[in-house]
């Protein structure tokens, strides 16, 4: 499935996509990508027979989805931080916001969004010409 995806969106030459990570970040196939911009959304204790049986150790795991020098924008909260950071310091990524976590997982996901706009933003995003407008 992913290898099909990429393949459309290289066909017609898609300039930036959102994809989603299916299992975690070390083993999930979308890591070869090496993304710029990588979003954790949340940790939760899910898949524990491959991320691992703790938050921490399941954070490291999704913050391992981080590219070289690549941005990491985190919703975890503030006791998985550590974890991120660390994992994220060894695959070299580029820089870890962290963003707790509030009771509504909506806001968080369009805080994130807009956190990753504002990074590709500074590494030089634009949109395409043709792109619909936002009006």
């Amino acid at each position: 499935f992913v290898a099909a995806s990429l393949l459309a969106c290289a066909e017609a030459r898609v300039g930036w996509a959102v994809v989603e990570c299916g299992l975690g970040g070390r083993r999930d196939s979308t890591n070869v990508l090496g993304a710029e911009v990588a979003l954790l959304t949340s940790v939760e204790l899910e898949h524990t027979e491959v991320l691992g049986d703790t938050l921490a150790a399941i954070a490291a795991e999704k913050a391992a989805i981080v590219a070289e020098r690549g941005a990491l924008l985190a919703c975890v909260p503030p006791h998985l931080t550590p974890a991120v950071r660390e994992e994220a310091r060894r695959r070299r990524g580029g820089s870890v916001t962290q963003l707790p976590p509030s009771a509504d997982r909506d806001a968080d996901n369009v805080e994130l969004a807009r956190l990753a706009l504002d990074e590709l933003g500074r590494r030089g995003a634009t949109a395409a010409a043709d792109a619909p407008s936002a009006s």
